[in-house]
């Protein structure tokens, strides 16, 4: 059995390659490559989005120029490789089989999930209509029909909603407050349960409602009307919320019938051996506190005959015990839940199987017959076919000497020289008041350490007394060049840091030095190297050239370039996008709130 293991949430997120792409459209030629044509409409998309974020128009222009260069230069690989062979090469074509049924059933996803979940522009209306409130809900949530029948048939002849939540609901969360879900909005709960609840008058009660977390008796309390901006400016934020609604559903019950189909079953008996040895172990743990059913299961506790039992039967194929358990071990105790919950361990046997399933429905839809496979498949030829040319032919001339190595260190001297670095104390307030303050106190023999774990904002330096060690230009040019005339010992502030202020003592100066050749030998033959791989590559591209003529119109490229951004910036919200400013090459960092910043040397 094949062992593809896919989320199938996930599936669409197919590999970019930086290759030069499949695409036929017609388009604006910007590049031929002996007669190939690269246009500007088949760039990807996300590459735009990228350079949309940087304001320099000399820096777009240099980014995008060398994005189309490189795109040139891997269709001059591709068309080397093809010259060589390298579309018969084995190990190329073994790659691209085991790449296969990615792609065959990320079609598949597009076939049954995306392409069926547009939608319309009534259930765009509908759904902006229905969002125009919000509705005061309480529920009551058992196991079955039958009781939720029996206390459906009990209300109506005046029995006690809130009563009967708090003593025969099974949800955990509501049952205390009487089974109050609050005021609800619409698109924030399972479907079933809000189409029967947006259909109900205030004070009605429902009939049981089923789904997927069992039966629903609902209860409307309360309809309020909320402000709305209009239809146009609120369209495109809820399709895509009605989008992703449709694709959970149909992912769902396409994977529902693909199971019934299948007629997947888990083995009782092979079940039921998995939970007596792993009650034998847990018998022998007489010391350990209790712990959930399947934490003490191992592989050992099986015979070799044990293992290759069936555990999960689907047509076609099936799932050993040995399989099972060498996917289940893997998953840490606390996140595989209890092996005594028959359809959990049902649920993780399926996933297993998930992708083979998969590969056979895409098989007999006829995925392969999609123009987006077979260009996704000719996409990862070409890019496996490049890699190998670039490797395998081209950078095996790449070879370094001893004296090549003196060369390139005798060049790039400023490669070699362990900078100059500081030890310091810093305290870092909000205000230059504060600061001056502080400084004062300092000179006058108060305790830093202290000051410092009581006034310091500097992240994780309260407990290390404000003490920060090799502290360089490019590390902290604030810092290093607060202290560079200072002397040892020597208080230095109120100094600038962004919209702060430091006082910094100096505990130590280290003078920087230049490592020796023989220092740095293993560096060394690394960069040199690497300087080899880039002459080679771009002599063969020269060389390469005069086979294969390259045409790059570049005043039409930035034209369209220009246009492009214009139309990206126009139809964007004001302030929806961060820019940077500056000339390459950049230095950016990215905090956890996702704000991208320009770092300064």
């Amino acid at each position: 059995m094949k062992k593809y293991f896919y989320g199938w949430g996930i599936l669409y997120g197919l590999t970019l390659f930086l290759a030069c792409q499949a695409k036929t459209d017609s388009g604006t030629i910007v590049a031929k490559v002996a007669g190939h044509s690269l246009t500007f409409e088949s760039l990807e998309e996300s590459f735009f989005t990228t350079l949309e974020m940087f304001e320099d128009s000399l820096v777009q222009h240099k980014m995008a120029l060398a994005y189309l260069d490189s795109l040139v230069n891997q269709q001059l690989l591709v068309r080397a490789a093809y010259a060589a062979k390298l579309d018969q090469d084995r190990e190329i074509n073994i790659l691209l089989d085991e790449q296969r049924p990615r792609f065959l059933i990320d079609e598949l996803y597009k076939m049954v999930i995306l392409e069926k979940s547009e939608p319309s522009t009534q259930e765009l209306k509908d759904y902006y209509k229905k969002s125009g409130e919000q509705r005061k809900l309480r529920h009551i949530l058992v196991k079955d029909k039958a009781e939720a029948d029996q206390i459906y048939q009990e209300l109506q002849k005046g029995g006690d909603f809130e009563q009967s939540a708090k003593e025969k609901s099974i949800d955990s969360g509501s049952k205390e407050t009487g089974g109050d879900l609050g005021l609800v909005a619409w698109g924030t709960m399972v479907d079933p349960f809000q189409h029967q609840a947006w259909k109900m008058k205030v004070g009605q009660i429902s009939r049981p409602v089923e789904s997927i977390f069992g039966w629903h008796i609902i209860k409307l309390e309360e309809i309020k009307k909320l402000e709305q901006k209009p239809f146009q400016e609120m369209a495109e934020l809820q399709k895509q919320r009605i989008k992703f609604a449709k694709q959970t559903k149909l992912t769902q019950e396409f994977l529902d019938q693909l199971r019934e189909k299948s007629k997947v079953q888990l083995d009782s008996g092979t079940y039921q051996l998995m939970l007596e040895r792993d009650s034998s172990e847990a018998k022998r743990d007489l010391l350990s506190p209790q712990k959930l059913s399947g934490s003490y299961i191992k592989m050992e506790s099986f015979s070799e005959s044990e293992r290759n039992r069936p555990l999960l039967n689907y047509q076609g194929g099936l799932i050993t015990l040995r399989e099972f358990l060498e996917q289940y071990l893997k998953v840490p105790p606390f996140q595989r839940g209890s092996l005594g919950d028959k359809n959990k361990v049902d649920q993780l046997a399926f996933q297993m199987v998930m992708g083979d399933l998969l590969e056979k429905e895409a098989e007999k839809r006829k995925a392969y017959t999609r123009p987006d496979f077979k260009k996704n498949i000719l996409k990862l030829k070409e890019s496996l076919m490049a890699d190998k040319m670039r490797n395998d032919f081209i950078m095996v001339n790449a070879k370094v000497t001893e004296e090549d190595m003196r060369n390139y260190y005798d060049t790039h001297l400023e490669q070699f020289q362990i900078p100059e670095m500081v030890k310091i104390q810093e305290v870092l307030v909000a205000t230059q008041a504060e600061a001056e303050k502080l400084a004062k106190q300092i000179r006058a023999g108060a305790d830093f350490a202290k000051l410092v774990a009581q006034h310091t904002l500097r992240p994780g330096m309260k407990e290390r007394g404000g003490i920060m060690d090799s502290i360089t230009q490019a590390v902290s040019a604030e810092l290093f060049g607060a202290v560079k005339n200072a002397k040892k010992g020597q208080i230095v502030g109120p100094a600038p840091f962004r919209d702060k202020f430091s006082v910094i003592r100096l505990l130590e100066r280290r003078p920087g030095k230049q490592q020796a050749f023989e220092e740095v030998q293993p560096r060394l033959r690394s960069l040199t190297y690497e300087e080899e791989r880039k002459t080679t590559f771009q002599n063969w591209l020269e060389a390469r050239k005069k086979k294969d003529p390259v045409e790059i119109n570049q005043e039409l490229f930035q034209a369209k370039l220009d246009e492009k951004l214009s139309q990206m910036r126009a139809a964007r919200p004001a302030g929806s996008k961060q820019r940077i400013s500056g000339q390459l090459p950049l230095k950016v960092k990215i905090d956890k709130e996702g704000k991208i910043e320009k770092v300064d040397d």
